[in-house]
């Protein structure tokens, strides 16, 4: 006897199992292993009329659906390349402000592979993002050189020790000091591109990135 509609049948079963003909004109295909829904095609034009209205409106359906996805994708990609644009921008500016002729940009190679979520790898194009600030370092005559930040939060930049992590992203070194987690591993990015560690840090520049530019965050900036 042929499952009901939306009956389970048993694990044992693999594979589509033979056609049955219950009548004449009747076929039915049932498909193992899987929730199987009896589909029955009667060369009747009303049912053939019908089944192919349903078929158009089907595909109708999931047309709109794709199309609305794809619209969707394509105004994220324009809002992220958006803000990648006003940081470069921003930051590029300010380090020229600064008297910065070269620029040693970290590139997390390997993220992807070892813990990637959805904030670092989903929503964040990295090359998108290292692209749009050697773009604006050219106009402004500044070199950049990317550096492969593989390793360079575990370690203290002073003693080549590995760090122990506390709460808030800071950073303590087994010889006392501390630092925070991103400004630790800027260090270990100089230090890996030039073989010298900075011996006087001042306060971290801190700016909110936004769509209608670039904001200094409150209390972080001197």
């Amino acid at each position: 006897m042929a499952p009901s509609l939306g009956q389970l049948l048993e694990d044992g079963e693999r594979g589509p199992t033979s056609l049955a003909m219950p009548g004449e004109g009747v076929y039915e295909v049932e498909y193992s292993n899987r929730r199987a829904n009896v589909v029955r095609l009667l060369p009747n034009g009303f049912q053939e009329r019908k089944l192919r209205r349903f078929a158009d409106a089907c595909a109708r359906l999931w047309n709109e659906v794709n199309y609305e996805r794809r619209r969707l994708f394509r105004k994220l990609y324009r809002r992220l390349l958006h803000l990648y644009r006003n940081l470069a921008s921003h930051l590029v500016k300010t380090l020229h402000e600064l008297g910065v002729s070269t620029i040693y940009l970290g590139y997390p190679f390997g993220i992807v592979q070892d813990k990637g979520s959805k904030l670092t790898v989903n929503l964040w194009s990295y090359r998108k993002l290292m692209e749009a600030i050697e773009l604006k370092a050219q106009e402004y005559g500044m070199k950049v050189f990317e550096v492969v930040e593989y390793n360079t939060s575990r370690t203290c930049p002073y003693h080549n020790v590995e760090v122990k992590r506390h709460p808030r992203g800071v950073v303590g070194c087994p010889f006392g000091h501390r630092l925070h987690s991103d400004l630790n591993g800027a260090l270990n990015i100089l230090k890996k591109a030039i073989g010298k560690v900075v011996l006087t840090v001042k306060k971290p520049l801190s700016f909110l990135v936004l769509h209608n530019g670039v904001a200094p965050i409150k209390g972080c900036n001197p």
